[in-house]
């Protein structure tokens, strides 16, 4: 499993999260607090207060790809 922090401030972010959990065939979830969706879901992305970071979690062990992909919004 991965793990990181990401700031989704604007709508550049939201797609580009998006669209890199779209092409993937395992499986990305956005947390926080005690709140969980799937990170293909653009509906589920925008249920969340994006005016602060959210935990970006994915199945996949040392998910660099992921983590280059997002890079500019990691933010821990």
């Amino acid at each position: 499993m991965t793990e990181f922090s990401v700031l989704l401030s604007d709508m550049q972010a939201v797609n580009k999260l998006h669209s890199a959990a779209e092409k993937r065939d395992y499986v990305i979830e956005i947390h926080s607090n005690n709140h969980i969706v799937p990170a293909n879901s653009l509906v589920g992305i925008f249920s969340f207060d994006l005016t602060k970071p959210v935990r970006v979690v994915s199945s996949k062990e040392n998910d660099l790809a992921l983590k280059r992909e997002l890079f500019d919004y990691i933010c821990d």
